[in-house]
């Protein structure tokens, strides 16, 4: 579509915060805040989407509801992770070889929140590339950054220079 609009689909719109996702038939996702140029965003509303920077500088997501007006399509659910089976490690303690003793820790695939010594980003916030789209941070240092692109879950590795935070402080 001309004038950078893609066609897309509100996944969720939650009014008390303000903010709300649109997936984009690209596959792209963007997340948009209450002023984002569409009354009453709701799940399953189809949209034409694009991001735009403010006279400030700021980026932001821009809706525009379709010529023919409000149209619905039905919203397929996320799909729930799969099980994954729980990893055990041998009991050194325990003189029976036997035993097992199941690992802790975060499950595969989480970002844990975590500011580091010698890193300029906070781990898990959320961040947004100008060429790859909207990712969380995985890993940083003062010059480069190791994002989680969503939603293909792809990790590369960008300058800090060339993100964007999207959350506050």
């Amino acid at each position: 579509m001309s004038d950078g609009f893609i066609r897309g689909t509100v996944l969720w719109f939650r009014p008390e915060a303000g903010r709300g996702v649109v997936k984009g038939d690209d596959g792209r996702q963007f997340f948009f805040d209450g002023k984002c140029g569409v009354d009453d965003p709701v799940k399953g509303l189809l949209v034409h989407v694009r991001t735009v920077n403010d006279s400030e500088g700021t980026r932001r997501v821009e809706l525009q509801l379709p010529q023919n007006g409000r149209q619905f399509t039905s919203v397929n659910p996320v799909p729930a992770p799969a099980a994954t089976k729980r990893r055990t490690v041998k009991s050194r303690s325990s003189k029976d070889s036997s035993t097992k003793v199941p690992r802790t820790g975060p499950k595969s695939g989480v970002v844990k929140r975590v500011v580091r010594t010698g890193e300029s980003l906070e781990r898990g916030i959320s961040v947004f590339h100008p060429t790859h789209g909207q990712g969380f941070v995985v890993l940083s240092t003062r010059s480069m950054a190791r994002i989680r692109f969503m939603p293909s879950q792809e990790e590369r590795s960008v300058r800090v220079d060339d993100l964007e935070v999207l959350e506050g402080n």
